[in-house]
């Protein structure tokens, strides 16, 4: 007759006290033996660049440098559609980053200023103050508080899930008005014609009546931009194309001094922090953005 092995009931040994390692010291029989490992540490930091991969790190690197050559001029370009100093969009490649790449956990979402929420913010805080003025900077950077404030309350309730409700229809149709609103408020700078309004239905008029008035350097400057860039992507899609006419355009400028030329130029950039008098924004005014109605 075969005797059946009695299998040897759990016991408590002594470990550093981690559930990892004890997990490891009490065998098989333990009861969290086989869980996935847990952090338990209430904050983790760094977790984009973990684990850290040597051989990638140079193809990061480059990925990085290419991804900042492009990031620079288009921060400083949605600055003109938000209605803020020009220096302000360096604002949103320092210190946002820095934060992103040490509390963040993706390796792939790029944090940086965006069209889509340039234009909803000048669309809102133009009718409160004027554009570029010292009251419309400072309730600029209230939104940016408020919307922080109301992300981390977010975060604390865990509403991501939210986010689930919102359709693909939705979102298409969402960024596809903004991609319009967008590309009508930059027109009249493609065509070097004068635009001043903040409507984007008059913003199209004015640029239509203007016609007669394109600036042709300007005009041929846009054209050579857009046609290099749709064609890099049709038929050399792994070359970047962006960072191509960007690199492209400021040798250019650089060369041929577009500025002589009548072609518009951002020039030289206050390379200082705003005076605290100008970047706090006044607290009193957040419930009249909150309670905001067209």
């Amino acid at each position: 007759m075969n005797r059946i092995p009695r299998k040897r009931p759990w016991r408590p040994q002594e470990s550093d006290g981690t559930v990892e390692n004890s997990a490891q010291a009490q065998g098989s029989d333990h009861p969290e033996a086989g869980k996935p490992k847990q952090n338990t540490s209430w904050v983790t930091l760094f977790q984009g660049i973990r684990p850290f991969n040597r051989a990638a790190a140079i193809r990061d690197a480059v990925a990085g440098f290419e991804l900042a050559a492009m990031n620079i001029p288009q921060a400083l370009g949605y600055t003109k559609i938000a209605g803020t100093p020009v220096v302000t969009g360096l604002y949103t490649l320092l210190l946002p980053l820095v934060a992103f790449a040490t509390f963040g956990s993706s390796r792939y979402l790029v944090v940086a200023a965006d069209s889509a929420t340039a234009a909803i913010l000048a669309g809102g805080v133009s009718r409160l103050a004027p554009i570029a003025s010292a009251r419309y900077v400072a309730l600029a950077g209230l939104v940016a508080l408020l919307t922080s404030g109301l992300l981390l309350l977010a975060r604390l309730l865990k509403l991501g899930f939210l986010a689930d409700f919102l359709s693909q229809t939705v979102l298409v149709g969402f960024l596809t008005g903004v991609g319009f609103q967008v590309g009508i408020a930059v027109l009249g700078e493609m065509l070097g014609v004068e635009v001043r309004s903040r409507r984007t239905v008059v913003q199209l008029a004015q640029v239509l009546r203007s016609l007669p008035k394109v600036h042709l350097p300007t005009l041929g400057l846009s054209a050579l931009v857009v046609v290099g860039v749709l064609a890099l992507h049709r038929f050399a899609p792994k070359v970047p194309g962006p960072l191509i006419a960007v690199a492209g355009a400021v040798a250019a400028s650089t060369t041929w001094d577009f500025a002589r030329h009548g072609i518009e130029i951002i020039g030289p950039v206050a390379g200082a922090l705003m005076h605290e008098a100008s970047a706090l924004p006044v607290l009193a005014n957040s419930a009249r953005l909150i309670n905001y109605r067209k």
